[in-house]
């Protein structure tokens, strides 16, 4: 540890920069891997809120607790959606009240048991299905506990609230679409 704090001490000008353009490039390759997923949830949560009638999506989710849990891991399995991505996705449909129970699961496991996810898995583990078949059975069962346990609540709980404005709060603000903040008021003019 100390030879190592001593090289680090010497390094040039040149290292740092080394270093800054390896930083640099991870964090643009970040972004742009993540900047697709991040935009797909954004506007499948967007189509959700605009297209989708509430009593729609209501329709497709059973009464039962197991049965929305089924319907909620289900659902991950069909849409190949990111981790930032499935955020927007999931807030959209308790926004719509779908219930925890549905939309908890969904979040937790959409990102890793997809089609896309699991085929990756399946090719980087070169063929090995048992990996895969633990990846799945590793996501699925947190994801199933969670939505049973913390699905007791109503869907608005899930959701962070917004904060108090004790200034003014008998004047309702404006929200911004896809979050629950408020807006900045409009400077006087």
């Amino acid at each position: 540890m100390f030879s190592h704090i001593v090289f680090q001490s010497e390094r040039n000008e040149a290292g740092d920069m080394e270093d800054f353009a390896i930083f640099a490039t991870a964090a643009t390759a970040i972004v742009l891997e993540a900047a697709p997923f991040l935009l797909l949830g954004s506007l499948i949560g967007a189509v959700i809120e605009v297209l989708v009638p509430e009593e729609t999506l209501l329709r497709f989710i059973p009464r039962s607790g197991g049965g929305q849990v089924a319907v909620g891991l289900f659902a991950g399995m069909l849409l190949p959606t990111c981790e930032c991505g499935i955020v927007p996705v999931a807030r959209r449909l308790l926004l719509k009240n779908v219930p925890p129970r549905a939309a908890i699961p969904y979040m937790m496991a959409a990102p890793v048991v997809n089609p896309v996810v699991l085929g990756s898995t399946l090719f980087a583990f070169q063929g090995d299905w048992t990996v895969v078949a633990l990846r799945v059975v590793l996501v699925l069962v947190p994801a199933m506990a969670l939505g049973m346990v913390l699905g007791n609540v109503g869907p608005q709980a899930v959701l962070r609230q917004r904060p108090v404005n004790l200034e003014n709060s008998a004047r309702p603000k404006p929200l911004m679409f896809m979050s629950m903040a408020p807006v900045a008021p409009a400077a006087a003019t």
